[in-house]
């Protein structure tokens, strides 16, 4: 087993993966590539030829007080079914860790699927922060929306952050714009 970068070449492969660990649609799949994937670095594990992990860090700011700290979201994360329980995920993150590092990136981000993720993530040293919590209320009064553009989304996200959030700017906006309306 063995990780190394992805490339160009690995597309294919890559997205064949992303739609058996994910579900996603052809054209999702092909957006994040076209769209997202310039701008990320991509990590592999292969079995001899056989590409049967992945990982894509793709950058980030954080807000840290005053100043921005420079992390990577790493976004998804999937091991072939046929060789999970066997370190390969753990590797392939140490891996891009130890890259992400390397390039003086501050820490790294994501968001687990579920428990299970999380407990698993949990292990190889990440912890929660910018958790957020589900609650539900009485419906009220309808409420009047408007919707906004990338640029205001980003000025307001940058005002209402916690002290550690994580600022969506850039192409990561971008890429994001693509699958939701802000309001």
């Amino acid at each position: 087993m063995r990780c190394q970068k992805t490339h160009e070449g690995d597309i294919p492969a890559l997205s064949r993966l992303w739609k058996q660990a994910f579900g996603d649609t052809d054209e999702e799949i092909a957006r994040f590539f076209r769209e997202a994937y310039p701008h990320a670095s991509g990590f592999a594990a292969r079995d001899g030829e056989t590409l049967v992990g992945m990982c894509f860090a793709l950058p980030q700011q954080l807000a840290c007080g005053e100043d921005t700290c420079s992390a990577a979201y790493l976004y998804a994360v999937a091991t072939h079914p046929d060789f999970r329980n066997r370190g390969l995920c753990r590797a392939l993150m140490a891996d891009a860790a130890a890259c992400l590092t390397g390039r003086d990136y501050d820490g790294a981000l994501l968001m687990p699927q579920d428990s299970g993720l999380r407990e698993m993530y949990g292990r190889m040293g990440f912890r929660d922060c910018c958790t957020v919590s589900e609650f539900s209320c009485d419906a009220g009064e309808a409420v009047a929306v408007r919707p906004i553009s990338a640029v205001e989304f980003a000025r307001l996200r940058r005002e209402y952050l916690p002290p550690d959030g994580v600022i969506q700017e850039g192409a990561n906006l971008s890429y994001l714009e693509r699958y939701a309306a802000f309001y």
